[in-house]
C-alpha cells in the first residue's frame, strides 16, 4: 500500500478473538484479552507521519439462518 493513500481497517469481534483485515484482506488476529461486552473505546497509534481519520463506522454482526426447515428469517 503506498504512503499517503486512503484504506480501510476492519475489526471484526468474533467469540474468542479480534480479527483484523486492511482493505478487507485479512491481516491479523488478537485473543480477546476483555469480555467484548466490555469494549467501549478505542486508539490509534501512528508511529510514522499522521493518521487522519475520515470515518468510523460500528455495525452489528450479521445473523444467518441456516436452518432450511426454520420459517424465522432474520436476514432481513
Amino acid at each position: 500500500m503506498a504512503f499517503g493513500k486512503k484504506f480501510t481497517v476492519k475489526i471484526a469481534v468474533q467469540e474468542t478473538q479480534l480479527a483484523v483485515y486492511l482493505n478487507d484482506t485479512f491481516l491479523s488476529h488478537y485473543q480477546h484479552r476483555v469480555q467484548p461486552a466490555e469494549i467501549d473505546s478505542l486508539r490509534l497509534i501512528c508511529t510514522q507521519g499522521n493518521l487522519q481519520v475520515l470515518s468510523v463506522n460500528i455495525s452489528e454482526p450479521v445473523v444467518k439462518n441456516d436452518d432450511p426447515h426454520s420459517d424465522l428469517d432474520i436476514d432481513q
